[in-house]
């Protein structure tokens, strides 16, 4: 099917998905391109329920906007969205699919959704696990500061025996402390690192597969 060329609706006055609220002056309603909204909506991925916006945006003037022609140009649209290719660059970027695809449409966008998905949820999980990482170092630089501030203590001529030796319990705690944020953290780093590898491996094979 003869693909609609994406023109600029929001330049032209009009009303598309994007470049407006849902409000719309009774010229937009009466003059849209219905088919053409319905395209763009289509391409993007968004469900025909949309329609159903324009729909209560035109009533209040009193114009009912052409469902047969936006639903023509949604199923257009949706033919260039539910591909293979598509599929995976929104799996890639975290895109929450609602469905919008049906038939064979539907299992050729699946297939690369899911293959993007799984480079996206590798990355998500690495992210995640390196924020960990970087608090763990942080706090391990806080608890390093908080001994050197007990040992000062320890050492002052100002302190006396009961805060020395009170200084002295709280560095041993902080030591390990330390101890056990330290195994801690070179656990995680062991694991971003199997994460890391793993993420090679599955982007290097969707590569091969799709180009990028």
């Amino acid at each position: 099917m003869p693909r609609l060329s994406l023109f600029p609706l929001c330049l032209s006055g009009l009303l598309m998905a994007g470049c407006a609220g849902p409000a719309m002056n009774q010229a937009e309603c009466q003059y849209a391109d219905w088919r053409q909204v319905g395209y763009t909506d289509g391409a993007r991925g968004a469900l025909r329920t949309d329609f159903d916006r324009f729909r209560e945006a035109c009533a209040e003037h009193g114009v009912a906007p052409d469902y047969e022609a936006y639903s023509a140009g949604h199923a257009e649209g949706t033919e260039e969205f539910c591909t293979e290719d598509i599929g995976y660059t929104k799996g890639k970027s975290g895109y929450s699919y609602n469905g919008v695809c049906s038939g064979r449409g539907a299992d050729e966008f699946l297939q690369g959704y899911r293959a993007g998905r799984e480079i996206y949820s590798v990355q998500r999980d690495m992210r995640r696990l390196s924020s960990s990482i970087s608090a763990q170092q942080r706090q391990l630089e806080k608890l390093a500061d908080q001994v050197a501030t007990k040992e000062q203590q320890v050492v002052s001529d100002q302190s006396t025996e009961t805060q020395r030796a009170q200084a002295l319990v709280e560095v041993k705690e902080l030591q390990q402390r330390i101890g056990e944020l330290e195994a801690e953290l070179l656990a995680n780093e062991r694991r971003r690192a199997v994460m890391t590898a793993e993420y090679d491996k599955v982007r290097a094979f969707y590569r091969e597969r799709y180009g990028y």
